[in-house]
């Protein structure tokens, strides 16, 4: 499993991402941003680290490295402009996931 160097106290747990074969350490990103701001010693707001976070961190991530999580209630992400408002119908009939063969009929 790869890591995010720095961030051992952010971890959470692992994940299994459906069509893959190990897991992927998780991550809790508020927290790396915030263990990106404490380390700057005050010199950096939120929004710097966070800036930081994405360039720097989720910028550099290679396939099969770690996994980061924005924990928020389902209300919070069903007020997200795009979000899916759940399962339709077809989904609810067919794998919740995509086949990593590509193949659309998987009976």
């Amino acid at each position: 499993m790869w890591k995010a160097e720095g961030f051992d106290d952010c971890v959470i747990g692992t994940v299994l991402v459906p069509g893959e074969s190990r897991r992927r350490i998780l991550y809790d990103a508020e927290m790396c941003i915030e263990s990106i701001q404490d380390r700057s010693g005050g010199d950096c707001t939120y929004d710097e680290a966070e800036e930081y976070f994405e360039y720097n961190v989720l910028g550099s991530i290679l396939k099969d490295g770690p996994a980061y999580v924005w924990t928020m209630s389902i209300e919070t992400i069903e007020a997200i402009e795009g979000f899916d408002q759940g399962i339709s119908e077809d989904m609810a009939e067919g794998p919740a996931w995509p086949d990593p063969s590509g193949k659309t009929d998987v009976n």
